[in-house]
C-alpha cells in the first residue's frame, strides 16, 4: 500500500525518468541495507540441510499423487491473480479513460486505482491473517472455504471488469481493483495455510507451491500477449473456466499421505 502511495505521488509531480531514477536510488539504498544484517543467533531454529537427493525425493514425492496435483491448481490461480495486476489492470484502466484525456492525467488516474489495490492488499493480508487460526478451531474444512472465497473474489472482480469495458465508467475500475487486491493477498495466506494442513513446512513444499504459481503468472501473461488482438471476452472466458477447474479441484482434493 505504500508503495502504491508513493507512486501516486511521484507520477504526479514528476515525469517517467524521474520516477525509475527515485525508485532506482530506493533499490540502492534498501539493497545495501542487507549489509548491515546482523548474523542470526546460535540458538536460532534453521531448516535442515538433507541434500539435494533427498530433497528431489521428497519434491518427487509431491508430484506423485494425484490430490497434490489438485492442491497445485490452486497454486496455479493465485500466480494468475497476480499477473492480472502487473500486466493487464492498466489496460482495463486505459479502456475505462476517454482517449482526448492527457497522458499526465492518465497517469494519476491509473496510480490512484493501483493505490486501491494497494489498500485492499493490506485489508485482506490483516484480515485473512486473523480468519485462517480462528476458524481452523471451529470448522474442520475453513481453509477449503477461505480458498472458494478468493475464487469468488476474482469472479466479482471479473464481472467489474466486464461492466466497465461495456459502459467505459473509470470509478469501476475501483471495484476490479479491490477485489484483486483482496484474492491476492487472500490468496497468499491461504496458500500457505494449505501447505501446512497437505504437505510439510519445509523448503521442498515452499518450492513446490511457488513453482506452479509462477506458472500461473507466466500462462496468465502469454494469455494477455497472444490474445492482444482478440476479441477480449476470449480471454475472459479462458479465465472462468480456469476457476471452475480449480473450484472443482478444490472441492474434490483430499489430505494425501505425506512423503517420507
Amino acid at each position: 500500500m505504500s508503495a502504491n502511495l508513493m507512486s501516486t505521488f511521484l507520477l504526479t509531480y514528476f515525469s517517467h525518468w524521474a520516477y525509475y531514477a527515485i525508485l532506482a536510488g530506493f533499490s540502492l539504498i534498501w539493497g545495501c541495507l542487507f549489509l548491515v544484517i546482523k548474523e542470526p543467533k546460535a540458538d536460532t531454529i534453521k531448516a535442515p540441510d538433507i541434500g539435494l537427493q533427498a530433497s528431489l525425493k521428497i519434491i518427487k514425492g509431491y508430484f506423485s499423487h494425484l490430490e497434490n496435483w489438485k492442491l497445485a491448481s490452486f497454486f496455479f490461480y493465485t500466480g494468475t491473480v497476480l499477473a492480472f495486476y502487473l500486466g493487464y489492470l492498466y489496460i482495463v484502466i486505459q479502456d475505462c479513460i476517454d482517449t482526448t484525456v492527457p497522458k499526465h492525467e492518465v497517469n494519476i488516474k491509473t496510480a490512484f486505482v493501483f493505490l486501491s489495490l494497494g489498500t485492499c492488499q493490506f485489508i485482506g493480508g490483516m484480515t485473512y491473517g486473523q480468519l485462517i487460526p480462528k476458524l481452523k478451531s471451529k470448522l474442520q474444512k475453513s481453509t477449503k472455504f477461505l480458498a472458494i472465497l478468493v475464487l469468488i473474489f476474482t469472479q466479482i472482480g471479473l464481472f467489474f471488469i466486464v461492466y466497465s469495458r461495456l459502459t467505459q465508467y473509470y470509478l469501476l475500475c475501483f471495484f476490479v481493483a479491490g477485489f484483486y487486491g483482496l484474492a491476492d493477498t487472500c490468496g497468499q495466506s491461504i496458500m500457505q495455510a494449505l501447505i501446512n494442513e497437505n504437505l510439510d513446512s519445509n523448503n521442498e513444499s515452499s518450492g513446490f507451491a511457488r513453482v506452479f504459481s509462477g506458472l500461473g503468472s507466466m500462462f496468465y501473461l502469454l494469455l494477455v500477449i497472444s490474445l492482444k488482438h482478440v476479441d477480449k471476452y476470449v480471454l475472459y472466458s479462458i479465465m472462468f473456466a480456469l476457476m471452475l477447474l480449480t473450484l472443482f479441484c478444490l472441492v474434490s482434493h483430499k489430505v494425501p499421505p505425506k512423503p517420507q
